[in-house]
């Protein structure tokens, strides 16, 4: 026997454990999975999104899909309003994230100089130093991008 929508969408709420999720656990700004199979005559196959407006009322929290919604008469959805259990939070990212990115390239910069890049073998060998400083001269370059990324988002 087939199942109904309505009991798909159940089964995917209960699965998400998304059933007690309440309108005030999605501001404005916060990244979202679509895990209701269907709305209003509407299918969904686990799009993601970004809550764009809610209002706190039935079927208030409208997302702007990553990727339009593109069908076969032509038109094109960009966003669709859900209720609070349709939706399971993405985790968000916070200045926290930041800095612990930047404190791992740190480490990473760190351990490489002194485990790998300052080896007497690799030393010896130019060939294989000129890839060390190579390879010591990107990871300084990606902990300045993690450092840089953590300026701009905590000046958002």
């Amino acid at each position: 026997m087939s199942k109904s929508v309505y009991q798909l969408n159940e089964e995917a709420k209960i699965a998400n454990k998304t059933h007690d999720n309440k309108f005030s656990d999605f501001s404005v700004g916060s990244r979202v999975k679509i895990i209701c199979l269907g709305q209003d005559m509407h299918f969904f196959y686990g799009e993601t999104g970004k809550v764009i407006k809610n209002t706190g009322n039935y079927l208030g929290i409208i997302i702007q899909f990553d990727e339009p919604r593109h069908f076969k008469d032509g038109s094109i959805q960009k966003d669709f309003n859900f209720e609070p259990s349709d939706l399971l939070l993405i985790e968000q990212i916070d200045k926290y994230h930041y800095h612990e990115a930047q404190d791992r390239m740190h480490m990473m910069a760190t351990m490489f100089d002194e485990f790998i890049h300052e080896h007497p073998a690799i030393l010896n060998e130019p060939h294989i130093k000129k890839k060390a400083d190579e390879v010591a001269e990107a990871l300084g370059d990606l902990y300045q991008l993690c450092g840089s990324a953590s300026f701009d988002f905590d000046n958002k």
